[in-house]
């Protein structure tokens, strides 16, 4: 009876990681065009930024390189308190269509992000919008690259996602676990099959048609979520508009957070913004999933070893099991954190403690909604 269930066990994990490894490759991987786009739409690119004086002159700088004749930016300073906006104004000369408008107070009812990015998108009459965050960094081509894509396949929504920089220690411990769980969740091939109503966006990028934005009222819509990309993604493609996510590494890089303090600060946001939600099934499902893979074959080797302690006959089997899927999970942690964060694969050793400091994060902001606290993001307080 044990050997079959360990062996169904192995099964299930090679499953798991065969659909993984599946749905990623079924994600389009675009690589940047050197060229003009044949169809230049009218596009306003919107940069909500608070508090991003250290940040948003990498954004600002590949923006510069895009190589396009004209680029309409407008950036919502958000109430900030640095220098955001001196910064952002020193880049007139190399981007002649940049504007910095400053934002009205946030009302009641509304999130810090979704009310900036509502607020410039009213001061825009283009065909698209490409919002973007301040902490991202575009790469030579992007712009061209990802309409001529949206246009090819008749998109109203085409989100990317780039390169993820983890610079720090804890950055290279708690993002990829975060990630992988974000993807168990959406999988990306889900998300662009229209059949599916499946729907993910990354708001690091995102490009919206406008017609396709005001119709479901964008931001407004969704105006009281931190999790606004998801949620602007779900209310567009239940629309009946198409929507897609494609991978590009090569299109823009993004560096989210530089210390654990930051770190931990934005997985609390963005678990609370999934309690809020509702949590549901799937999202129960991939973190019992997630936990599986990085606590189970810790937990046979641990049984088999007190087994063999206690002398009982079945600790090789579990042993024996534990250590091969051990090697299973390790290999293809080791290949995804290569494959996405561009880290040496030795870093997939601490992938079952980075899921286990994900989950107490994610608690602490449970309990911290229960007792009414809420959580604090960009020196604002939300509560559950």
């Amino acid at each position: 009876m044990l050997i079959a269930a360990l062996v169904l066990l192995s099964l299930l994990f090679l499953a798991i990681i065969i659909r993984d490894l599946q749905s990623a490759n079924r994600v389009p991987l675009l690589a940047p065009e050197r060229l003009q786009p044949e169809h230049t739409p009218s596009l306003m690119v919107i940069i909500p930024a608070r508090n991003e004086a250290g940040r948003i002159e990498r954004c600002l700088e590949g923006l510069a390189a895009q190589q396009l004749p004209h680029l309409d930016i407008l950036v919502l300073d958000d109430n900030s308190t640095d220098n955001t906006a001196e910064v952002v104004r020193s880049f007139g000369a190399q981007l002649p269509g940049l504007r910095v408008i400053a934002g009205a107070a946030l009302p009641q009812g509304w999130a810090g992000k979704c009310w900036a990015c509502w607020q410039a998108a009213q001061a825009s009459d283009a065909e698209w919008l490409l919002f973007l965050d301040a902490d991202t960094a575009p790469l030579p081509g992007m712009i061209a690259t990802l309409f001529d894509y949206a246009h090819s396949r008749h998109l109203d929504l085409l989100t990317l996602l780039p390169l993820l920089e983890l610079g720090s220690w804890w950055e290279r411990v708690l993002m990829p676990p975060f990630i992988g769980l974000i993807q168990a969740v959406y999988p990306i091939d889900r998300v662009n099959d229209p059949r599916s109503s499946l729907a993910l966006a990354n708001g690091q990028c995102i490009l919206v048609r406008c017609s396709a934005y005001f119709a479901v009222d964008g931001h407004r819509a969704v105006r009281d979520s931190v999790l606004e990309d998801v949620r602007l993604a779900q209310t567009i493609k239940g629309a009946g508009y198409r929507m897609e996510a494609v991978g590009g590494p090569e299109l823009m890089r993004v560096r989210m957070y530089t210390r654990f303090s930051e770190v931990a600060e934005g997985l609390r946001k963005n678990a609370m913004a999934g309690y809020r939600a509702g949590g549901t099934l799937r999202s129960g499902i991939g973190g019992a999933r997630q936990a599986l893979l990085a606590f189970g074959p810790l937990t046979l080797i641990a049984a088999g070893l007190l087994l063999a302690v206690l002398g009982r006959p079945e600790s090789g089997a579990l042993l024996i099991c534990g250590l091969g899927l051990l090697i299973l999970t390790l290999s293809y942690w080791g290949y995804v954190v290569r494959r996405l964060h561009g880290l040496s694969p030795i870093w997939a050793l601490l992938y079952p403690f980075g899921t286990l400091c994900y989950f107490l994060l994610a608690g602490q902001a449970f309990l911290s909604i229960l007792r009414g606290q809420g959580v604090t993001w960009k020196g604002r307080s939300y509560s559950g």
